[in-house]
């Protein structure tokens, strides 16, 4: 495919979309964050009507205080090698925190060596908690340490688990997302369950690169770059315009 064609399919996809803020969970992770910054990016971020904020578990209940835009944490991040029950009582410090969704790291390590039945029981594990508390899920795979093969099992014993979403990378391990990780992702979809969602994060950090994500099947794009993608999408509209 040419490079004429393929920016005639971005520039379609970018007035198709419209705007992409309500496709991206705007995330702020840092482990040297204090209230002082989530506070700030809850007020920078607010305006954008972002699909989520994403914020430490420390600091859910402040932002769920202030912010406008739904509030969604972490658990077992950014390594997944705690083990279940302490993944799970995470999930209930989020949800007593007032968290909507949580993303939790399925086990690293068990995904590399294969132990399938071990991720299988983890992940139902950490489903039934979140969606007992009446909050959504997204499982991460880290898909940047695994092989292709072990992509496409670990998405499809995510589809099995009845998560809300599959979501690619943690943005903190390995090389972040690749888009064939998203291909794989799509076509265990397409196999499985059509209703699971994808979330593409890590290294996302150009209107580019999120919207040729969603053109090869993701539904949310992961960010601690959200307001700038939301601006320069903004400019690629005027460009296609």
């Amino acid at each position: 495919m040419g490079k004429r064609r393929v920016t005639e399919i971005i520039g379609r996809t970018v007035n198709e979309l419209g705007d992409i803020a309500p496709r991206i969970d705007q995330t702020l992770l840092s482990p040297t964050a204090t209230e002082s910054d989530v506070t700030s990016f809850i007020e920078r971020s607010d305006p954008y009507g972002f699909r989520c904020l994403v914020v430490p578990p420390l600091f859910v209940k402040i932002a769920k205080s202030i912010s406008r835009t739904r509030i969604c944490t972490v658990a077992g991040f950014p390594n997944g090698y705690s083990a279940t029950d302490a993944k799970i009582a995470e999930i209930r410090f989020a949800a007593e925190q007032g968290a909507d969704e949580v993303d939790a790291v399925l086990a690293i390590p068990m995904l590399r060596m294969g132990r399938w039945d071990y991720v299988k029981r983890e992940a139902e594990a950490l489903v039934n908690e979140a969606h007992s508390l009446g909050m959504k899920i997204k499982l991460i795979i880290e898909a940047g340490v695994l092989s292709p093969e072990q992509v496409r099992r670990a998405t499809a014993i995510v589809a099995e688990s009845g998560a809300d979403f599959v979501k690619s990378s943690t943005g903190f391990v390995g090389r972040g997302v690749d888009p064939y990780d998203i291909v794989i992702m799509d076509s265990v979809r397409r196999a499985t369950r059509r209703d699971l969602g994808i979330k593409a994060a890590g290294g996302v950090r150009t209107a580019v690169k999120a919207v040729l994500l969603i053109l090869l099947g993701a539904d949310v794009i992961g960010s601690s770059t959200g307001i700038e993608i939301a601006k320069q999408f903004k400019q690629l509209r005027r460009g296609s315009a």
